[in-house]
């Protein structure tokens, strides 16, 4: 079981309370004792859901959007819309730009600077996980860059794929590969978000 680093109940909104926060942070609990798991650390300016890591698949950080199917599209333009009162309007979500941004912000701070002999880029993923769509709808609601054409590393998950094989989700392969994750750095990223949550 994972080492979970959350928040208490009194330190959340209560519209953060969601139950598909609830079933995602479950679903990582379910990972091995090798990987810590942070709930909503700050990181920079950001806050994404989640930051799993391990000390030999490297650290994904993950941004959650509880949405309901329908009531979300994606216009030619990439601009996100959601449906109230009868209409469709535009919002200023975009979860995959909001992964990339936090993922890059990870890197650069805990990583970038290694002394590795080789600096592995993808030792840190960002992923947006959409806990009540399927993985294709989600895929295809999101289906398109909304800010930067990098975002297209950005993978996007329904709920079922991380409650049914979560080290796939996070790991970003069935089988992880092993990457070269700096001692350092993993330690400096782990110091900084456990000083940001509580232990469960």
């Amino acid at each position: 079981m994972a080492e979970v680093f959350a928040r208490t109940e009194r330190e959340h909104a209560p519209t953060q309370l969601d139950v598909g926060h609830m079933q995602v942070l479950e679903a990582l609990t379910a990972l091995s004792d090798d990987w810590s798991v942070y709930d909503r650390p700050l990181v920079g300016l950001d806050q994404p859901d989640f930051v799993a890591a391990h000390p030999r698949f490297g650290v994904c950080a993950i941004v959650l959007r509880d949405w309901t199917r329908g009531h979300y599209r994606q216009s030619p333009t990439g601009r996100l819309e959601h449906f109230h009162g009868g209409d469709w309007y535009a919002t200023d979500e975009a979860p995959r730009f909001e992964a990339h941004r936090v993922r890059n912000a990870l890197f650069e701070q805990f990583f970038a600077d290694s002394s590795a002999d080789k600096l592995d880029l993808t030792v840190v993923r960002g992923i947006v996980i959409l806990p009540q769509f399927t993985t294709a709808d989600a895929c295809a609601l999101l289906r398109r860059p909304q800010m930067v054409d990098s975002e297209n590393w950005i993978k996007v998950w329904g709920g079922r794929a991380v409650a049914d094989d979560p080290v796939c989700v996070v790991s970003g392969h069935p089988r992880p590969q092993v990457r070269n994750v700096s001692p350092v750095g993993l330690d400096r990223l782990r110091d900084h978000c456990a000083r940001h949550s509580v232990a469960a």
